[in-house]
């Protein structure tokens, strides 16, 4: 009877590896498999910080009545702000945005996008602009 009662557990617990084991090796390849091409969340990741950024702008531009010579300017309003380049830091050295005020009511704003360079298809601008 003792042998019996082995003989059950033993097989009790073997099913309980295999089961494990076959969960694992489900879970590490099927529907929750880490998603391996990051690009299009640093594309998000950047169009909300470019929105965020041109929030900031908007605001300045109705406290001082021009737009800032540069994004560091927007610091005073809000010191967590980033103005760094999520697109840009994952090539290397730490970029920012590409930014130029036009004049008292207009700006350029927008990510250089994955190639690095200026007035490509793969830049990135913000999604809506912000007026009050």
């Amino acid at each position: 009877m003792i042998k019996r009662e082995r003989r059950y557990y033993r097989r009790l617990f073997w099913l309980i590896g295999v089961i494990g084991l076959a969960a694992v090796l489900f879970l590490s390849t099927g529907p929750f498999k880490p998603y391996k091409d990051k690009s299009n969340a640093f594309v998000i990741l950047t169009a909300n910080q470019l929105d965020e950024i041109a929030y900031y702008l908007e605001f300045y531009q109705v406290k001082y009545g021009k737009y800032p010579d540069s994004l560091i300017q927007l610091k005073e309003l809000d010191r967590s702000l980033s103005i760094s380049d999520p697109y840009s830091r994952k090539k290397g050295p730490k970029g920012i945005f590409y930014y130029k005020s036009v004049d008292s009511a207009n700006y350029v704003l927008f990510s250089v996008g994955k190639d690095g360079m200026l007035n490509t298809p793969d830049d990135i601008y913000p999604r809506r602009p912000i007026r009050y």
